[in-house]
């Protein structure tokens, strides 16, 4: 017999994973453009560590309702905004009009730490008794 919440929380994450997953390929189609004319380095890192922030909290948010601790929670999605960051590089790397940057990779990744830390102490202030969020009432 099947646990009638687990494949709820199952259900309710795997919904929730199409937002990152969105994110994921945004980023893979904007990897194959050409860069916007007059973009510098300094505004490039800071655009690759907004888009992992919020890819990384997406992830967070979506695997959320496994019920998992959060720090593991937080953990798996930092590792998956990384790992997405890597391969983000190895296609630009074979993309005629564009390259691998190490920095590019470094700022993914601190973008993803930002996004993923940010996903957790939103969920201790919340279970703190903050602001409620989306299904605070509890339940499956």
């Amino acid at each position: 017999m099947s646990d009638r919440c687990g494949d709820r929380r199952g259900l309710r994450a795997a919904r929730r994973a199409l937002l990152p997953v969105a994110v994921m390929l945004a980023i893979a189609a904007g990897s194959l453009r050409p860069l916007p004319a007059g973009l510098r380095a300094g505004p490039d890192k800071l655009v690759h560590a907004g888009v992992w922030a919020v890819l990384a909290a997406g992830w967070s948010w979506a695997l959320g309702p496994l019920a998992a601790p959060g720090p593991r929670i937080a953990g798996v999605a930092f590792g998956l905004s990384g790992a997405w960051g890597g391969c983000d590089e190895l296609i630009q790397a074979r993309v005629p009009w564009r390259d691998a940057d190490p920095l590019d990779l470094a700022a993914d990744l601190a973008g993803a730490a930002a996004g993923a830390l940010g996903w957790l102490w939103y969920r201790r202030l919340r279970s703190a008794g903050g602001p409620p969020g989306p299904g605070a009432a509890g339940g499956c």
